[in-house]
């Protein structure tokens, strides 16, 4: 959701705007294909759900993931980000 957005845009806007391709960095293409999104992304997904079982946008709404078990693992959790 939008919460989870700014959280990953920022810190992956400042990525781009860095190190990212230079199409990205001058603005000549979308943000959406640059590497930072998807790195920042995959991170803060694993990382929270992983960790707390849900990201501060899935909290607000009273989601939660888990696993069978009851909490993911670190390559649950990963693999999760990955696919989504």
């Amino acid at each position: 959701g939008a919460v989870d957005f700014f959280i990953v845009a920022l810190p992956a806007g400042l990525l781009n705007a860095a190190f990212g391709p230079p199409g990205v960095r001058t603005g000549a293409t979308s943000v959406d294909l640059d590497p930072w999104t998807s790195v920042v992304g995959v991170m803060y997904f694993a990382w929270c759900e992983r960790r707390w079982g849900a990201t501060p946008g899935k909290r607000l709404l009273g989601l939660r993931v888990t696993s069978r078990d009851g909490v993911l693992t670190w390559s649950q959790a990963l693999v999760r980000a990955l696919l989504s």
